[in-house]
């Protein structure tokens, strides 16, 4: 396909390439037109966000559209006109383009539709330079906040608090590829030939039509899968792996160990059978309830025997606080329960219902400290 000529034509693919639906010749000539200067790139790049913030959610933050829109109008199309006007008179007719393409950009623009900001900010970028041409959409939800969204294959994702999705923008032409940092849990939509895919960095999920769970935060050491319905496979990741994939069935999590021989031995919630095969595969599969695993998302969070260690860091994300252990025994008391829509100052006093502990809260800093007279009396209720 010959290169991009004119604004109408230019105007009219990256209508076609935005709604995914250029042909691999106009993607190119998009591509192209994109190498020819770099205003072009920004230009593109402006509208393709405010395309696809309008693409996330539907709620009204009072975001001027129009404003927007005509910022980015009158900026890209004002360089352009500037340039064209100090060549010869032979370019007179170009500048008459531009004016034409001025209002075809206008139409552009209510093609795009109403577009809105976020409470959790969304963006498109580029790819390493290796690939400048793959563009992603990238979910990223901050401490405090989590958030539904529906992929353009139709799947569904629940991200948690500090955690970040990204996808490539031609997601339906290409592999259904989502690369993730923190917890999501899908619900994959059925494509007949194409897999899903959760690229962690550390490990692949891939899936046909099912439920499942990852969590896979850097700052923990592990990633775990929990499989609610369906079937998913787990493949480590890296330079010269030959491992074969391992299978879960529903009701099952799969453990990936970073650093296996370290972590597995003081894993307490291992039965000591599984922590040879972890140590030496780096993954070990065990059967659970999957609520305890996929909660997070509901209204009633589950929480079953969990150390105030392992707590902590849910909290702190959940909540945007921070949690601080005065009395390192504190670590290790164990709660258990349900927790539905309630404020962190009422989880804080539920969770001293059932432990013996004291706490003082500055500012979102909270301090946990242990109760020395409710320890006696905790202690004797543990012995009855």
């Amino acid at each position: 396909m010959e290169r991009m000529k004119n604004n109408t034509e230019i105007d009219e693919l990256l209508v076609k390439y935005l709604l995914g639906s250029a042909s691999s010749e106009e993607r190119e000539a998009v591509k192209n037109w994109f190498d020819e200067d770099i205003k072009n790139k920004r230009y593109f790049d402006q509208l393709r966000d405010i395309y696809f913030l309008g693409k996330v959610t539907k709620e009204d933050s009072g975001f001027d559209r129009q404003r927007c829109f005509d910022e980015i109008k009158v900026g890209y199309y004002k360089e352009k006109f500037s340039e064209l006007t100090s060549v010869k008179d032979a370019q007179v007719q170009k500048i008459k383009n531009l004016r034409i393409a001025f209002s075809i950009a206008a139409s552009l623009f209510l093609i795009l539709g109403t577009s809105y900001f976020l409470l959790n900010f969304i963006k498109t970028k580029a790819a390493d330079p290796a690939s400048k041409h793959i563009a992603y959409n990238e979910i990223v939800t901050t401490k405090g906040a989590r958030t539904n969204i529906t992929l353009p294959d139709g799947t569904n994702v629940w991200l948690n608090a500090e955690s970040r999705i990204k996808y490539e923008m031609d997601f339906i032409k290409s592999e259904r590829i989502v690369y993730l940092t923190g917890e999501a849990f899908f619900d994959v939509a059925k494509s007949k030939g194409k897999v899903f895919i959760v690229n962690t960095g550390k490990i692949a999920v891939k899936a046909w039509g099912t439920k499942f769970n990852v969590k896979a935060y850097p700052e923990e050491n592990t990633i775990k899968t929990t499989l609610v319905e369906g079937s998913v496979s787990i493949k480590k990741l890296g330079v010269g792996l030959t491992e074969a994939e391992e299978y879960l069935k529903p009701n099952e999590t799969a453990i990936y160990y970073k650093n296996p021989i370290l972590e597995v031995k003081s894993d307490k919630t291992l039965a000591d059978k599984d922590k040879d095969n972890a140590v030496s595969l780096n993954l070990v599969k065990i059967e659970v309830r999957t609520e305890l695993f996929t909660s997070w998302k509901d209204s009633k969070w589950i929480l079953e025997k969990l150390t105030l260690d392992q707590l902590a860091p849910e909290l702190e994300r959940r909540y945007n606080v921070e949690i601080v252990f005065e009395d390192s025994a504190v670590r290790l008391y164990k709660v258990s329960g349900s927790l539905e829509n309630e404020t962190f100052d009422q989880v804080l006093k539920v969770i001293k219902l059932s432990v013996p502990i004291d706490f003082e809260i500055k500012a979102n800093r909270v301090v946990l400290r242990e109760n020395k007279a409710l320890r006696n009396i905790y202690e004797k209720f543990l012995k009855r």
